[in-house]
């Protein structure tokens, strides 16, 4: 954690474990998202409650990886994550404020949250 708020854009992904000794893989993507809620957040775990999946999808979490992972499980996940990012770059959000200001949900975001995101 230090070092994402020391330099919090020097990472594109992070992968965290549910069950760490001195915090939570939920309280820490919580305390990412404050600093990088952009940020795709794994979370792993040899077993994860449901009402703790739940949580991370409130938190944001991209993705809930089952210990032992594989290496191709694993690229999987940065494949969809990355892929879906290059899909939201794809939309064009050259439309109107007043379009922009309703609540189309994406992953990530409403649409104008993107925007105010990417400045357009």
């Amino acid at each position: 954690m230090i070092d994402s708020r020391q330099r919090p854009t020097a990472f594109d992904a992070v992968v965290t474990d549910l069950a760490m000794p001195a915090i939570s893989g939920l309280q820490f993507a919580r305390e990412l998202r404050k600093i990088r809620p952009d940020i795709p957040i794994l979370l792993a775990s040899g077993y994860i409650d449901p009402q703790d999946q739940i949580t991370g999808i409130r938190l944001g979490v991209r993705a809930v990886l089952t210990k032992p992972i594989s290496r191709k499980e694993l690229l999987a996940a940065f494949h969809d994550i990355f892929q879906e990012r290059r899909e939201l770059d794809k939309i064009p959000i050259r439309l109107t404020r007043d379009r922009l200001s309703r609540a189309v949900t994406v992953r990530g975001g409403t649409l104008s949250q993107l925007a105010k995101k990417k400045n357009y």
